[in-house]
């Protein structure tokens, strides 16, 4: 509790924030400068440029990262454990700051955004569910201040849990337990999503955000981010290969190095870290 993050809030940088023009940076804290700066039309939402990473001294988790995003994208993240997926993705949030590189989003070092402001447009689903001992209600809830019955059933309803919520003892006001535990892994993570969709966030990070689910579940759960990630930028996490057919694109990571950026169609034929992991997939398939 009593530990200082090593990430500045840089409460005086541009806030990244939803205008008229689409999402800007607001420049307005500075004297003399543009009140609000777009991207230009065909440059990247969001660069990786030269970015490395470690959690200790000597040992590289992430090596010369170069990605270029564009608003819009759903991107696939693909690799074995420990090629540095999930660590890549705690960059954005700003969990953590690069070693050596640069993230820029809409052109600006993610370092001089206004921290908080970046994080309101940001929603992560994890792999393990976060729920606390509270009501249905208040777990999807949390992280919107404001937030009415109405928005949130809403959410659960675009998150296809609400009719599963209203056959729980007390609907909503019903008790998740401790970290969920009177409910199932594919209806926690459903109620996570339904937190997610009520945040209405500019930017979504799923991280195996269907490892707990059941089939049925799991259909479900495409369902709802097929329709959801439309017009957000979205990173989804995944070693299941059925989860590709919503992303535009497919980053392959291999030993926290970027091994290869494309479609389904291009990697297969070029990239043999993703055949090998298409391969293994098809072996689980037919098993």
């Amino acid at each position: 509790m009593d530990k200082q993050p090593r990430v500045s809030a840089n409460c005086e940088g541009p806030a990244f924030i939803h205008t008229a023009h689409g999402l800007c940076l607001d420049y307005s804290t500075r004297h003399g400068d543009m009140p609000f700066k777009t991207p230009e039309v065909g440059n990247p939402m969001i660069e990786f440029k030269g970015v490395c990473f470690s959690y200790d001294p000597g040992r590289p988790i992430l090596s010369n990262i170069n990605l270029s995003i564009f608003e819009g994208e759903t991107i696939a993240i693909l690799g074995h454990n420990g090629s540095g997926k999930s660590t890549l993705m705690g960059m954005i949030p700003r969990f953590y700051d690069p070693d050596h590189g640069t993230i820029f989003l809409n052109g600006e070092d993610l370092r001089n955004i206004n921290l908080r402001s970046l994080r309101k447009k940001v929603s992560v689903v994890t792999q393990e569910t976060v729920l606390f001992d509270d009501t249905i209600y208040n777990n999807i809830a949390y992280g919107t201040r404001g937030a009415t019955k109405a928005s949130i059933e809403s959410a659960a309803n675009k998150a296809f849990a609400h009719d599963f919520i209203l056959n729980l003892p007390k609907g909503y006001e019903t008790m998740a337990g401790e970290s969920g535990n009177k409910l199932s892994g594919g209806q926690k993570q459903r109620i996570a999503l339904a937190r997610a969709i009520l945040r209405d966030p500019a930017i979504i990070i799923l991280d195996e955000f269907t490892s707990q689910s059941d089939p049925e579940s799991e259909v479900l759960i495409h369902k709802v981010m097929k329709e959801f990630l439309k017009g957000r930028t979205s990173f989804v996490i995944t070693h299941r290969l059925n989860t590709l057919e919503i992303a535009s694109r497919i980053i392959v990571l291999d030993a926290g190095v970027v091994a290869a950026v494309g479609t389904h169609k291009e990697l297969i034929e070029n990239c043999a870290a993703y055949q090998r992991m298409f391969e293994v997939h098809g072996k689980r398939l037919s098993a």
